[in-house]
């Protein structure tokens, strides 16, 4: 869990340490409550103000498809008990509810499905983009949109934006889902530093730069220093 100090002090988070170590990154100020986990590390819970936000990986392989049912029938309602007024439901399902969503072998979920309508719950990608299929998870001969987020249907003008976001050290995309709130909680303490972009419009700082730059060039040139460290 220390890898994440480097989110800094604006966000806090849960994850599970174990062999799944999946979990929720939250921006710190907010009022957390109902903060569970699956021993597997399958599912990370908890209620954010009044929003119950449950993220899930499921197991994967056509081999699974029982195991999977099994524990969305089983073990993730567990998960879903605690009273809200709006639930957040998603990360990695590894199946899919209808057929345009996979190509190659169509691996459909009939309990997720059940879950889905009993839970009054609204894909947000389709809410935006409509039959707009954009697969998040791709390997050789298929690819599929596993990873997606469900949202309750009474919410869904909360949606701002779902976007799909191309991750080169992993077979599956980040699935970004913008929602519009009116609570954000002030944050105090060390920030980010971000250049004011209209300064690199002035001709004094321009020219700073520059005589900075040949200065430093200059130092480096004449320096004993390696091509390689030059």
């Amino acid at each position: 869990m220390d890898n994440f100090s480097i989110l800094g002090p604006q966000f806090d988070f849960v994850v599970h340490t174990g062999e799944n170590n999946r979990g929720i990154i939250y921006r710190a100020g907010f009022i957390v409550t109902n903060i569970e986990e699956h021993p597997s590390g399958r599912v990370t819970s908890l209620t954010l103000n009044d929003t119950h936000i449950v993220n899930v990986y499921l197991p994967s392989g056509t081999n699974n498809r029982n195991e999977r049912e099994n524990f969305l029938s089983k073990d993730l309602p567990f998960f879903l008990r605690h009273r809200y007024n709006q639930l957040i439901l998603g990360e990695d399902w590894n199946c899919v509810l209808q057929a345009k969503d996979q190509f190659g072998s169509y691996n459909p979920s009939p309990v997720l499905k059940t879950l889905v309508t009993d839970l009054k719950l609204v894909d947000t990608w389709e809410n935006k983009h409509g039959n707009n299929v954009t697969f998040t998870f791709h390997r050789q001969n298929s690819a599929s949109r596993l990873d997606r987020f469900y949202i309750s249907e009474a919410y869904t003008n909360d949606i701002y934006n779902v976007t799909v976001i191309p991750t080169p050290f992993s077979n599956h995309d980040c699935v970004r889902l913008s929602t519009i709130t009116e609570t954000l909680p002030p944050l105090y303490g060390r920030s980010y530093w971000k250049l004011n972009n209209s300064l690199i419009q002035r001709h004094d700082v321009k020219q700073n730069f520059n005589d900075h730059f040949e200065n430093i060039k200059h130092r480096v040139q004449n320096s004993p220093l390696s091509i390689m460290q030059k």
